[in-house]
């Protein structure tokens, strides 16, 4: 992923369908990591970064947490609204075949 760190959110789809329970992974850019990365490793979000708007859309009667201490716990029980595109261009705008094509989270909010 470079060098910029992120955090990695993993959704599953339970809509029934074509899709169900596919896993689905969002990345989330936040300024740094904090002791060790991994599973249960820390990190320090960006005020007005994407991962902090989309934990405030999913819980908006919650208040803001530290940006160190976002408790993504609790999203775990939830099921979120999403919307999911599949991406079928590169950053060249370069049609990507068909069997490289893949799908990521763009937003989601509570349901």
């Amino acid at each position: 992923m470079g060098r910029q760190p992120k955090v990695a959110l993993y959704f599953q789809i339970i809509e029934p369908g074509d899709s169900f329970e596919i896993i689905l992974p969002a990345y989330y850019n936040v300024l740094r990591h904090i002791g060790k990365t991994g599973k249960n490793g820390g990190f320090k979000a960006a005020k007005k970064g994407n991962l902090v708007r989309d934990y405030c859309r999913a819980l908006p009667t919650q208040p803001l947490p530290r940006l160190d201490r976002i408790p993504l716990s609790r999203l775990q029980p939830m099921a979120l609204l999403g919307t999911v595109v599949t991406v079928k261009t590169d950053l060249q705008q370069r049609p990507i075949p068909e069997a490289a094509q893949y799908s990521r989270i763009i937003t989601f909010e509570k349901w």
